[in-house]
């Protein structure tokens, strides 16, 4: 019966090309006015409700707050060290500033060291506090070509210490020269 259902009952000509949508029409109206068969689904039991439990809370396992320990240290440790690097690089910030204003007035003393040695400078400082260069009748010379000598003059109580100390000396001499 299906199969006679779903032949077209018109006729053809021997050529379908006329009429393509032809057997397409002839199903859509032959299933028209069939309802689709439903699929029996199982039906889930009922649910019995059970008798209320007492809820039980979660406990954190030793592990667990360890690791959790040791993230807060860990992260603590952090913070600190980002402390100490904002602490540093305030520092190095500071140093940088003193260390130019250092630079800067290394350079105003250079400067001023370099004018104090200008002889144009020297020389009016010497004229104006009324020195004059030495004529010809003022320079003496000194002939320093003989031998060298020093006498050294000492107090009466610097030379009683001095010979004590000589005449112990001699006789630590001698005594280390006898037991010898």
């Amino acid at each position: 019966m299906a199969d006679q259902r779903r032949r077209p009952q018109t006729t053809t000509y021997g050529n379908l090309a006329y009429d393509l949508d032809s057997l397409a029409r002839q199903r859509q109206l032959e299933d028209a006015g069939v309802m689709p068969e439903r699929q029996r689904q199982p039906q889930a039991a009922p649910r019995r409700r059970s008798q209320p439990r007492a809820q039980v809370r979660p406990h954190a396992s030793p592990v667990t707050v360890a690791c959790l320990a040791v993230l807060v240290g860990l992260v603590m440790v952090m913070m600190l060290g980002y402390v100490q690097l904002t602490k540093a690089g305030a520092e190095i910030s500071r140093l940088k500033n003193q260390l130019n204003d250092l630079n800067g007035e290394h350079v105003q003393l250079v400067t001023t060291y370099e004018r104090t040695f200008d002889l144009t400078t020297i020389k009016e400082v010497a004229e104006a506090a009324g020195m004059a260069k030495p004529t010809a009748g003022q320079i003496e010379y000194i002939d320093l070509s003989g031998d060298d000598s020093a006498v050294v003059y000492r107090t009466e109580a610097e030379d009683a210490i001095h010979e004590l100390y000589a005449t112990a000396q001699a006789s630590l001499a001698g005594l280390w020269e006898y037991f010898r």
